[in-house]
């Protein structure tokens, strides 16, 4: 069980180190998104409670 949770830890933390390097350096591209998906989004921008900081 010790081993599990140590694999676990460290496969949690690569994870959050890649995220982390990600933000910083740009590696990872951001697909385009479809016209679906931008429809949600400016419907949830429309939505004041959804972003505070939107106002």
């Amino acid at each position: 069980m010790k081993i599990l949770k140590n694999i676990l830890c460290v496969l949690f933390a690569l994870l959050f180190i890649n995220a982390g390097l990600d933000k910083l350096l740009h590696y990872m591209p951001i697909p385009p998104m479809d016209m679906d998906m931008q429809k949600v989004f400016q419907a949830f921008s429309t939505i004041k409670w959804c972003y505070p900081w939107s106002l």
